[in-house]
């Protein structure tokens, strides 16, 4: 797998991007939380919380049951490496603590197509569901760029819900998109949870599709009879 977009050479590594204040979770008081590239020393720690707290809420990897396919692990798990050595995803940092962080990357109009085979049943589907999504749409021809920044994880730890953390987290692509010489970000957002952070941070509806509808499109999709929440949409944000 690989991009044509590589992190600016002028751009210190890492860069803190956003910070902001809310509750601390031993007492009501504010803290600064703070939004920056995520180190290379947090990546273990990252795909822990990616494992054990995103792939049992994220409305395509519950569904098809991703946890429970060994192979399958390993490859969501090699796919996230392989983002994260770009240096471009973030994590949300209370001192030296990670509470959360986004997978980020950014999709160019003449990336090559990916060669990479998986071999998990599970990993496949989910990544045809994920490949259909963006089929529908055309960012580099809606917005006339070439470039655009787009995600694939985010969470916060379950110890920290109920702080908008997502939201500001959501928040913090403006700076990034910036500092990256970007205009707009296009991401699949599956689950209400992550649909309402996102729309709190302003982001706008690009496309949306019913899960009861996108389990139709092909039998594959069937295991979407499972998904919780009532839609599967992509989202946008423009500066």
């Amino acid at each position: 797998m690989s991009f044509l977009f590589k992190r600016p050479e002028n751009l210190k590594f890492p860069t803190v991007y956003y910070t902001f204040k809310a509750k601390d979770i031993e007492n009501e008081n504010l803290v600064e939380y703070r939004v920056q590239d995520l180190p290379e020393t947090y990546f273990k720690e990252a795909l822990s919380l990616l494992v054990e707290h995103f792939l049992p809420d994220e409305e395509l990897c519950s569904s098809r049951g991703l946890l429970k396919c060994d192979k399958g692990l390993k490859e969501v798990s090699d796919f996230w490496t392989c983002i994260l050595k770009e240096k471009l995803s973030i994590g949300c940092f209370k001192n030296d603590e990670l509470v959360g962080m986004n997978v980020l990357v950014v999709t160019s109009k003449n990336d090559p197509k990916d060669e990479i085979i998986y071999e998990d049943e599970c990993w496949n589907d989910v990544l045809d569901v994920l490949i259909h999504m963006n089929n529908q749409i055309n960012p580099f021809e809606t917005f006339n760029v070439d470039q655009y920044l787009t995600a694939y994880g985010l969470v916060v730890h379950p110890k920290y819900h109920g702080r908008g953390i997502a939201t500001e987290m959501l928040k913090a692509r403006i700076p990034i998109l910036k500092k990256f010489g970007l205009k707009v970000t296009v991401t699949i957002f599956t689950g209400i949870g992550s649909q309402m952070a996102a729309k709190k941070a302003n982001y706008d509806d690009f496309y949306s599709i019913k899960y009861s509808e996108l389990k139709e499109v092909k039998p594959l999709y069937n295991f979407l009879i499972n998904a919780k929440s009532t839609y599967c949409k992509i989202m946008s944000l423009k500066i």
